[in-house]
């Protein structure tokens, strides 16, 4: 399995835009991707298996400390600890590996305020 991801002029994160199986489809996907719009800028895909421990090996080689998954009927982890913010770069880094591969974060709004005020210390995804 395969998911879609595309990024549009003026947006910083890509947004799913489809699932395909094999990756001779994924492949073919994404060139209708790109040709369907002239708004969108980016299209890839990624394989849905493994995704999670990139994420966590991005966040890990970003320096950033504590990535937990949580015990809810969703799948949902926490990147971060509380107390240790994470610094601009990083958090650009991370939003646009999330994003790409398919999850989201919750209460993005909330999150985006404390990020520009620099008290942003984690982040709890869940698959999109």
């Amino acid at each position: 399995m395969f998911n879609i991801m595309t990024r549009k002029f003026g947006e910083m994160t890509f947004e799913k835009a489809g699932v395909a199986r094999t990756e001779e489809e994924a492949m073919a996907l994404v060139l209708v991707a790109l040709r369907s719009s002239t708004e969108i800028i980016d299209a890839e895909y990624v394989a849905a298996e493994g995704e999670i421990n990139e994420i966590k090996a991005v966040a890990k080689e970003l320096g950033v400390k504590g990535f937990r998954k949580l015990r809810l009927s969703r799948e949902s982890y926490v990147i971060g600890k509380q107390g240790q913010y994470l610094d601009e770069n990083t958090v650009i880094i991370l939003l646009n590996k999330i994003t790409r591969y398919g999850w989201k974060i919750e209460q993005y709004k909330t999150c985006f305020e404390l990020y520009e005020k620099g008290l942003l210390d984690t982040l709890t995804i869940v698959r999109a």
